[in-house]
């Protein structure tokens, strides 16, 4: 998240527009191959709610950014672990994240 931020804020003004992805768990061959193989990582993710259909993770990451959405959530409860804050600092003049305030539906189009 840091880095999208840092490259929004930097780069915004430049034309550069920043999305970040936050899926959690997606059923992908490489998540289904650890639960086969019994990675606590893979168990972790299984356990933190149901997994999303890959298609349906792409289906909101055309979404978002047809939207131009900083923070793509394809399930609101992500929040918690990503935050919903648009990007801020010093590195760059705040008029990017100025801008996000300002779009219709917020951050993130209107997500929960």
């Amino acid at each position: 998240m840091a880095y999208a931020e840092w490259l929004a804020v930097t780069y915004g003004d430049a034309g550069l527009r920043v999305g970040a992805l936050c899926p959690q768990g997606v059923r992908t061959p490489l998540l289904m191959a650890g639960l086969d193989g019994g990675s606590a990582a893979a168990k972790a993710v299984t356990a933190a709610g149901e997994l999303l259909d890959p298609d349906d993770v792409a289906g909101v990451v055309v979404e978002g950014l047809a939207a131009e959405w900083f923070l793509v959530r394809p399930r609101p409860e992500v929040s918690r672990m990503c935050g919903t804050r648009p990007p801020t600092g010093t590195a760059g003049p705040p008029a990017p994240a100025a801008r996000w305030a300002e779009r219709p539906g917020g951050l993130n189009g209107g997500q929960a």
